[in-house]
């Protein structure tokens, strides 16, 4: 029966890649059913910082485990680039986002003209920091293997490879409406949704620039945890009482630093390939 399930896993790898993006929508939503309904459907508040990684450490640990038994399970292991190594010289074009992701934890002590000294986070916090380190390793696990293994690899197979980089990219950001759903405002889910569909595009052009699945894995999870912690240091150095204005700017994703970099990977990525088949060289 298994082998049954592998071959057709091989044969209908897009209709493999659907079952697995319902089941993970449906474990999203599920928790709605026990939920006021008041405070769905764009109605509930918006946790800021570790906090709101905090929370959902054990609900994604038992999803990026249960997903990666599921893909070694129907024999999707290497066609996900999961067990693949990657390509030791296109893992430096990781470099420059990581510098990113390291500037972006240190904004507030820049903005804020302090240093680490200005910072009175209780050992609690930085506990909770820890866990949002952990919790973003596995975000950027789960959502890589379903986004860029999973799916960018079967739309690989009825599309060329740039174009499944961005119908991924998209799908992975509409996915993150299920947020809409269980109750996070909408203009906040939708400049969500639009960063999402610019970190998809980053982290689609690393996985064709690498051939593996793990240096995405780690830049996403680098980038959910960067954000992150540099949430929280804002909040603990901003005046107390004081509440940060969220800007609602869709245009701003065109300024998006995983957009712009994605973008420029991917424009790369596409004249390397065109000169590699003309040439007919790997």
């Amino acid at each position: 029966m298994l082998q049954n399930i592998q071959n057709w896993a091989d044969k209908k790898p897009l209709a493999v890649a659907s079952l697995f993006l319902l089941a993970a929508a449906l474990y999203f939503l599920a928790p709605i059913v026990f939920s006021d309904p008041s405070q769905l459907f764009g109605h509930g508040g918006r946790d800021v910082g570790t906090d709101s990684f905090a929370q959902v450490l054990w609900p994604e640990m038992r999803l990026a485990v249960a997903i990666m038994l599921a893909v070694m399970l129907v024999g999707m292991g290497r066609r996900t680039g999961l067990t693949t190594w990657p390509k030791a010289p296109a893992l430096l074009l990781t470099f420059p986002f990581v510098a990113f992701c390291i500037f972006v934890i240190f904004t507030p002590l820049l903005v804020n003209r302090t240093g680490l000294d200005g910072v009175t986070l209780s050992p609690s916090d930085w506990k909770s920091i820890w866990t949002t380190c952990i919790v973003a390793v596995l975000v950027g696990f789960f959502e890589e293997l379903l986004f860029r293994g999973i799916l960018l690899r079967s739309l690989m197979t009825r599309m060329n490879a740039a174009l499944a980089v961005i119908v991924a990219a998209i799908v992975f950001g509409l996915f993150h409406y299920v947020n809409w759903v269980s109750g996070q405002p909408l203009g906040i889910t939708t400049m969500q949704v639009l960063g999402a569909m610019a970190g998809g595009l980053l982290f689609g052009a690393i996985v064709l620039w690498t051939g593996s699945l793990w240096p995405s894995v780690f830049l996403h999870g680098l980038w959910d945890a960067s954000v992150s912690v540099s949430q929280t240091l804002q909040l603990d150095l901003s005046p107390k009482g004081e509440v940060t204005e969220v800007t609602l700017d869709p245009l701003s994703v065109l300024t998006n630093p995983e957009f712009v970099y994605g973008a420029l990977l991917l424009a790369v990525w596409l004249l390397v390939d065109s000169r590699r088949r003309r040439t007919g060289t790997k």
